[in-house]
């Protein structure tokens, strides 16, 4: 399930904003995509994982929230991402990221009806 995942990270003692593109989200952990050099093996970092309402993609209607321990970062090949990333990132590469959630995510939900019904006359 491609969906948009915002994580941080710490570099230099400060924690960065980051964005990446999520293969596989599960209660255990995610596996995400995110360009070259973001993200060490072993780093602790947050994220949040939108997913997006039925009518209006470009809005959340819930956010997964969780913490996590990064256990694997390993180079994609170009035909396994998913991401559309700038044409600099891409030619420097695209890294595949599995973060063990270290508790079962929260969720934060945007907008309760929408998850009922799919008409747009709530």
């Amino acid at each position: 399930l491609a969906l948009p995942v915002k994580f941080t990270c710490e570099q230099g003692g400060d924690l960065v904003p980051l964005e990446g593109v999520t293969h596989n989200v599960s209660s255990g952990g995610v596996y995400f995509e995110a360009p070259i050099g973001q993200v060490a093996p072993a780093a602790s970092l947050n994220v949040r994982i939108s997913v997006p309402g039925h009518h209006e993609a470009d809005k959340p209607n819930l956010t997964l929230i969780g913490s996590g321990v990064v256990r694997r970062v390993e180079e994609l090949r170009p035909e396994q991402v998913v991401g559309l990333w700038p044409r600099l990132h891409a030619q420097q590469g695209i890294y595949g990221i599995a973060l063990q959630f270290q508790q079962r995510p929260t969720i934060q939900l945007h907008s309760f009806e929408q998850l009922l019904w799919e008409d747009e006359h709530v």
